[in-house]
Formats: C-alpha cells, sequence, structure tokens
C-alpha cells in the first residue's frame, strides 16, 4: 500500500513535466512510430499521463516482482546515461505506459528520444525480457533551494 502512495504521489509531480522550460525540442521530434519491433513495441499513447512513450519487451522473461524490475531498471539507467547526457533520472519500479508496473527514464531532450527507444528496445530484446520502460520527457528535477 505504501508504494501505491508513493508512486501515486510521484506520478503527481511527473505529469507537470512534458515541456516548457528546460525541456528541448517538443513531441513533433519524435519520428519512431508505435507498433511492433524485433523484441519490443513502441507505445505513444500512454495510459499514464505521466509516461510520454512506453517501450515494452515482448520476450520470455517475465519480470513479476518489485525487486526484479527494480533491478532491471538500475541496470538499464546505468547502461544508458553515459551515452545519453540528457538522460537525467529513471530506474527502480514504477508507473508504466500501460497498465502494470515498469520501470522508467527520465529524459529532458525530444530530440534524443528516437534513439533512447531503440537503445531501450535493443536491451529488452537482448534480455528477452517482457518489462514496460517508461520514457518520460520533461525538465530536470531540482531540490528546493538549488
Amino acid at each position: 500500500m505504501r508504494t501505491s502512495w508513493l508512486v501515486a504521489l510521484g506520478c503527481a509531480a511527473c505529469v507537470e513535466q512534458h515541456g516548457g522550460p528546460g525541456v528541448s525540442g517538443s513531441r513533433a521530434d519524435l519520428t519512431t512510430q508505435p507498433g511492433t519491433y524485433a523484441g519490443y513495441r513502441v507505445v505513444t499513447a500512454c495510459a499514464s499521463p505521466a509516461t510520454s512513450v512506453g517501450v515494452i519487451g515482448t520476450g520470455a522473461t517475465v519480470l513479476t516482482t518489485q525487486a526484479e524490475i527494480a533491478a532491471a531498471g538500475r541496470e538499464l539507467l546505468l547502461l544508458v546515461e553515459p551515452e545519453f547526457p540528457s538522460v537525467w533520472g529513471g530506474g527502480g519500479y514504477g508507473v508504466a505506459c500501460e497498465p502494470g508496473a515498469g520501470t522508467m527514464l527520465d529524459l529532458d531532450d525530444w530530440h534524443a528520444a528516437d534513439a533512447l527507444i531503440l537503445r531501450v528496445g535493443d536491451w529488452l530484446a537482448s534480455h528477452d525480457y517482457t518489462l514496460q520502460v517508461a520514457i518520460t520527457v520533461g525538465a530536470r528535477l531540482v531540490p528546493n533551494g538549488d
């Protein structure tokens, strides 16, 4: 129950981060089409308003527990951070694009979204995962007072 409350609280903050100051580009810069690719699907009309794009693995290895999803999310975040300087957060366990849970990546540049989707999709396919990765494009969050 505590996790649900924290996810809902975090989601409320994410909804306000979909553009404006601090975000480069716009949704119009996204060229990846929704649909099925080798080992993953791309969804651009997510059920969660906090998610800009969903990349959903179609593999045979289903991650179901919070610990499994969080560990995969941390691994993915560590993989993409050096390649994508515009990724400013994510990993862990939380709200996904479609109903259910997954992991997430926060990005502040729509120009990097297509390459990030491809990288995430390749990672999902190489691990043969069934896992949702929610990509949220929004301004970097900074603590109050900074």
